[in-house]
């Protein structure tokens, strides 16, 4: 049964914790002015082996100290690596509930509140003005509301005394299921970041926890900072990077006076002949290992040959002027010398195991190994160690973005980082005691040296508490494992000290950052394809771009692809292009028209093309041969200085192809002139002089007349071309234009992933039936996904609604067992299940009868008529069901009047507005428009001018003081000339004013008649006296005005009734009409569907709402925001439902999920379906080099091999522009730093 009802008296008071103790003891608080006792939940990642009890008792030894030091306990939890993911998620999905609980209590309280001062004011307004306007009293009934707690606050300390005097702290249960957390690694780091559960602690440890950075190796901040772009994790302590050791034994080495400081590379380990004498005259393995590449480093994970050779012993020095490039592996001689180097010690049998001794091995390790290995074996350090971002992440701990307390949290964790006693009770359990023999997980042992140095390591007892080292804080602060020489981390801080960054932590460009390099790579695999063939260096160009030089380089790629450019300027709106014209002079000989026939044909178009000209005709017919053709065509050119180079080629070419098919054709070409152009006069081609002219422009004035004849043979936008200072088409668009066009060809399936998102997000919503062609272009959203975006924003308020409905249902509705038969209920169900159960409840509790429940709909549908008194302006008072049912039928009179008024002058109105648009007024604003229409009339048919008219109009109020319409004109409204018109006016016609204004009002003065209301209340009298209009409209209707003008009062107050209640119910009816049908209702219309609506569902809405403190209003906005974005799930669903039903899913069990879960669900299928295409830069290089990786370790003939993967990846140029890209990243870095 129900709990409670929103009508009852709630008990459950804000109040302070309190302790139930058992026995004789009691509690009390005890006095501090320190920080109140706190728990916190520590959630971290433990072997398989560890158990609970173990784990209880490592929590207990830790908050030993925890509480002496920071009146702080823990819970530890502790789970395998496989459920440790699952662990957080639980445990925020509790945090979440628990944030969503304190945010629905919190509303109701809020509600709670707010009803109880409204009844405290209300009471008050009804005492104090008893008896006063008895039809604006607020008839209210007394409800004592009263707020819910939100669980129990700890607001002292308290203490248990004990029997035996024994005073033992209190401490709360966790108000946060997750504060402190361990991260394994950069990929767990990235997981929790993204999903924002990692809180930043930059602005902390500057200012608060100093002491971590102290204890801490600076590389690891100042790394994590760097590639993260913040400090939401605090790094473990530990081994950054490891040497790369070369180990000989001494007395092989001595033996065959093998000088191991002379060793710098591998090639020096055979140079002398060493590696053979071993083999040949020892049994024992020769190279221990096959040792990986020295200074070669990867930029991209898995077999992608993109990287640097570093130097092994200074890496990035600029003092030592070592630097790397980004470069192709194949094309690193330091990397396949190696590789070719290996191929011949493995043919040589080094590698062979003869035994397990070797003479010669190359291992990794810190800086304790030659101490180590020195007695047996010459170590020479080859490569120092160098931090890879992997170190970075390998072992943190982390405050939780819903931790209860920062601070307390930080506490914990630099205890951790810098206390000896903590770190090695987290990392190694209970230590053995000479008593604890059951929960002891180690025991301590001293150990000495030979030179006699002592100090501790652990030997455990067992199994059951076993972590990662790297997990559990600043490994200095801890003993050294099992097995672990005692003073190691004095060699790890001494590697740590030696330690220096890898090349692609100096240069790190995150996946984001590579992604928005996509263009500039694009742009650079393109543009060196298309430069490759004449010879122009990419990055030379770039360099010297605004140099002559580079100039140079511009126009030669311009002119190298000139056919494509034209055409691409020919396709651009706006650009205007010139003539290529062939003249001729009256009847042309048969040589000189068969010859312009050639140029027409597709042959002589396909030489113009090349040239750059615009052909006429790219389907142009073939050119027939005739039988005999001789003779010559002598040309005169006429195109100015800025074609000759053009014009040239064309003459060169065209003449050579037509006398390739006739020998026996000669062209005569007119030299160029004096300003070393072609500017030859047309009116020379006489046929006697010239026989054909060639132009790039029409006749001028002068030429014309002359018996000239122009043949158009092409068109040419050279004049456009060779400006290089252009406005629009300077060279940047020429490359664009070529980079778009191979693009398009050779890298369309190329994206970002940021590009990827944003299309597969907006074809989902477009699945969702968004379509932008629908708004107009002023108002057109940039994308799809941005109006599905804004939709689910406006459901959000109706989710939490809902989320707030479960929390408040199960602390006010329901019993234990029917909170748990409804918590599995999808959100549409579930509220539609507290909506019948509220029904239910309330029916059975009130006892009500359907006339009750009537009467109940009644008085909720009125509830909202709520007016301030037009007397006093401060009085409030609500209309009754029955003063509105009253009001509605005292307006049948003014609404029958009135349409017959409206059907009268309907032609005349549907001339003034559209028909469409009548619908849409009120009756009140139909008579107002048919009295302005008949006043036009009146005007008409009395030949009068309406602001003459007016004016006489004025003049009879104005004249009886004083005053007159045209001077009254000229006064300011802020004169005292105005005020003391307006002031005479309000004297003299008192009486008429009390009449229509009331006498309270008018006793106001200006304050409760205006100037303004004066003047027009005054103009619209005198105004009707004179022209009678409302006494015609009456008569139209058949009723005379008094009774007219009483009903119009009527309507207007149940105009606004009505108007009221679509406002104040709006969003209750936009759940089931949309605006357009509100609108067009008529008034009974409206009251019909509005009752029917709160009948059905409104009214226990609204109690049900109550429950979340929301008026109905708040909660149906909400919903009715939410029934777009619901829609659009509805179609996308809908949309999918066949690639949804193929993944094994129940679309209509599906369409229920919250639309997160929907979108989620359907993302993943869009990508699948619509985008399973598109690569990324890295599958790319990953597809370009991949095989010729792997390929490797099957090769025969390395050398041959390598110049083959080499060429090949070489010749790849989306490859080489992703290596050349970052190669110039890396130089802007340097530059820049």
């Amino acid at each position: 049964m129900m709990k409670r009802i929103i009508s009852l008296v709630l008990c459950l008071g804000l109040i302070a914790g309190t302790f139930l103790m058992a026995g004789c003891e009691e509690t009390a608080p005890a006095a501090s002015d320190e920080a109140l006792p706190m728990t916190l939940n520590f959630v971290g990642i433990t072997e398989d082996t560890t158990t609970a009890e173990a784990i209880d008792a490592t929590e207990e030894a830790l908050n030993r100290i925890f509480e002496k030091q920071f009146k702080t306990r823990i819970e530890l939890t502790l789970v395998t690596a496989d459920e440790y993911i699952d662990l957080v998620e639980e445990r925020v999905a509790e945090a979440e509930q628990a944030k969503t609980r304190l945010n629905a209590i919190a509303k109701y309280n809020s509600m709670a509140q707010s009803v109880a001062d409204k009844l405290e004011k209300a009471q008050a307004d009804s005492s104090n003005n008893k008896g006063l306007f008895s039809k604006w009293t607020q008839n209210g009934k007394t409800i004592e509301a009263s707020t819910l707690s939100t669980g129990t606050v700890y607001t002292a300390e308290q203490t248990t005394v004990y029997e035996d005097g024994k005073i033992e702290t209190v401490y709360p249960n966790a108000t946060s299921p997750i504060d402190i957390l361990m991260i394994d690694g950069k990929e767990m780091y990235d997981y929790l970041d993204s999903k924002d559960y990692l809180l930043s602690v930059s602005d902390k440890l500057v200012n608060e926890f100093t002491k971590f950075k102290q204890y801490i190796y600076p590389t690891f901040f100042e790394q994590l900072e760097t590639i993260t772009g913040d400090i939401k994790a605090i790094p473990n302590n530990n081994l950054l990077a490891e040497y790369t050791y070369l180990v000989v034994d001494k007395d092989i080495a001595d033996k065959y006076d093998f000088d191991v400081e002379a060793v710098d590379s591998y090639d020096d380990l055979d140079a002398d002949g060493f590696l053979a004498q071993v083999k040949a005259n020892e049994n024992v393995t020769v190279l221990a290992t096959e040792p990986d590449a020295l200074g070669i480093y990867t930029y991209f994970e898995g077999d992608v040959a993109v990287g640097t050779y570093y130097n092994p012993i200074y890496g990035y020095s600029v003092a030592e002027g070592t630097d790397f490039k980004v470069r192709n592996l194949f094309d690193i001689p330091e990397y396949t010398n190696h590789l070719i180097l290996m191929e011949e010690y493995r043919e040589n049998g080094y590698f062979a195991e003869k035994s397990d001794a070797f003479a010669v091995n190359v291992v990794k390790g810190n800086a304790s190994l030659p101490a180590e290995l020195g007695d047996d074996y010459y170590v020479k350090v080859l490569q120092n160690p160098f931090v890879e971002m992997d170190a970075i992440f390998d072992g943190m701990m982390a405050v939780s973005s819903y931790t209860a307390d920062e601070t307390r949290a930080l506490q914990i964790l630099e205890a951790i980082n810098t206390n000896p006693e903590v770190k090695n009770i987290l990392q190694y359990g209970v230590a053995y005691d000479g008593e604890n023999d059951e929960v002891a997980n180690y025991d301590l042992v001293e150990v000495e040296t030979e030179d006699g140095k002592t100090g501790y390591t652990v030997a455990r007892r067992n199994n059951t508490y076993m972590m990662d080292n790297a997990l559990t804080g600043n490994v200095y602060m801890g003993y050294p494992e099992e097995g672990q020489i005692f003073d190691l981390w004095d060699y790890y801080k001494e590697t740590n000290l030696d330690s220096a960054l890898s090349p692609f932590m100096y240069f790190y460009v995150d996946d984001e950052e590579l992604d928005g390099m996509l263009t500039e790579i694009l742009k650079r695999a393109c543009l060196t394809e298309v430069f490759e063939p004449i010879g122009i260096d990419y990055d030379e160009y770039q360099r010297l771009d605004g140099t002559t030089q580079g100039n140079t380089m511009r126009r030669e790629f311009k002119s190298a692809y000139i056919s494509f450019f034209v055409e691409c300027l020919a396709a651009e709106p706006g650009v205007q292009s010139t003539p290529l014209n062939f003249v001729t002079k009256g009847t042309a000989s048969a040589l000189d028209n068969d010859f312009i026939e050639f140029v027409l044909s597709k042959e002589g178009q396909a030489i113009l093309k090349t040239v750059g000209y615009t052909v006429l005709d790219e389907n142009a017919d073939p050119y027939v041969k005739k039988n005999n053709m001789s003779g010559t065509i002598s040309i005169m050119p006429n195109t100015g200085n800025n074609s000759i180079g053009y014009i040239e080629a064309i003459m060169s070419q065209l003449t050579a192809a037509y006398t390739a098919i006739y020998p026996d054709v000669t062209f005569k070409i007119f030299e160029r002139d004096a300003n070393s152009g072609y500017n030859g006069d047309l009116l020379r081609v006489d046929g006697t002089n010239y026989t054909l002219g060639i132009s790039n422009r029409d006749l001028i004035p002068a030429e014309e007349g002359k018996n000239l004849n122009v043949t158009n043979v092409a068109k040419s936008y050279i004049d456009v071309f060779n400006n290089d200072n252009h406005d629009i088409f300077r060279i940047s668009w020429y490359e664009g234009k070529i980079v778009e066009k191979i693009s398009a060809e050779k890298y369309a399936d190329i994206i970002s992933n940021t590009a990827l998102a944003a299309l597969a997000n907006n074809k989902l919503a477009a699945l969702c039936g968004i379509d932008l062609t629908k708004y107009a272009v002023a108002n057109r959203p940039a994308s799809e996904s941005i109006v599905l975006a804004t939709a689910r924003g406006s459901a959000t308020n109706y989710n939490n609604n809902i989320d707030y409905l479960r929390v408040m249902s199960a602390e006010l509705l329901f019993t234990e067992e029917e909170a748990a038969q409804y918590a599995n209920l999808k959100d549409a169900d579930f509220e539609n299940a507290v909506f019948n159960y509220v029904r239910q409840n309330y029916e059975t509790q009130n006892n009500l009868t359907e006339e009750d429940y009537v009467k109940l709909v009644q008085d909720f549908m009125v509830s909202v008529l709520e007016y301030t008194s037009p007397e006093d302006k401060t009085t409030k008072y609500t209309v009754s069901w029955d003063e509105f049912q009253e009001t509605k039928a005292n307006a049948q009179v003014y609404m029958e009047a009135a349409t017959k008024i409206k059907d009268a002058y309907y032609d005349k109105l549907t001339g003034k507005v559209s028909a469409g648009l009548l619908k849409l007024y009120s009756l009140t604003d139909i008579v107002e428009l048919v009295y302005d229409v008949m006043y036009e009339e009146y005007l008409t048919e009395n030949g009068l001018v309406k602001a003459e008219f007016e004016n006489s109009i004025k003049d009879i109020y104005l004249n009886e003081v004083n005053s007159s319409a045209e001077e009254f004109a000229t006064y300011a409204k802020t004169s005292d000339e105005y005020k003391n018109v307006c002031n005479n006016l309000r004297k003299e016609y008192k009486k008429l004013l009390i009449e229509i204004f009331g006498k309270i009002t008018y006793d106001k003065g200006e304050s409760g008649i205006s100037n303004a209301l004066l003047l027009e209340t005054l103009f619209d009298h005198f105004l009707e006296e004179e022209i009678k209009v409302n006494d015609k409209m009456c008569e139209l209707a058949g009723i005379d005005y008094e009774t007219f003008s009483e009903a119009q009062t009527h309507m207007e107050n149940y105009d606004m009734y009505i108007s009221t209640m679509k406002t104040m119910f709006v969003y209750t009816l936009r759940t089931k009409y949309t605006s357009a049908q509100i609108d067009k209702w008529t008034y009974e219309e409206a009251e019909t569907n509005l009752y029917n609506l709160l009948y059905e569902t409104g009214f226990y809405t609204n109690e049900l709402a109550k429950y979340i403190g929301l008026s109905l209003s708040d909660y149906m906005l909400a919903k009715s925001n939410a029934v777009t974005y619901q829609n659009y799930m509805n179609t996308l669903v809908n949309a999918l439902a066949s690639d949804l039903q193929a993944k094994g899913y129940n679309t209509s069990e599906l369409i229920k999920e919250k639309g997160e879960v929907i979108e989620a669900v359907c993302l993943e299928i869009v990508y699948d379906k619509y985008y399973s295409d598109k690569v990324s830069i890295q599958d790319v290089v990953t597809d370009a080099s991949a095989k010729y990786v792997q390929g490797i370790k099957t090769a025969t003939d390395m050398e041959a091999y390598l110049a083959d993967a080499k060429e090949a990846t070489g010749s790849d140029f989306f490859y080489m522009a992703v290596v050349n890209a970052l190669e110039s990243k890396w130089n802007e870095t340097k530059s820049g730093s």
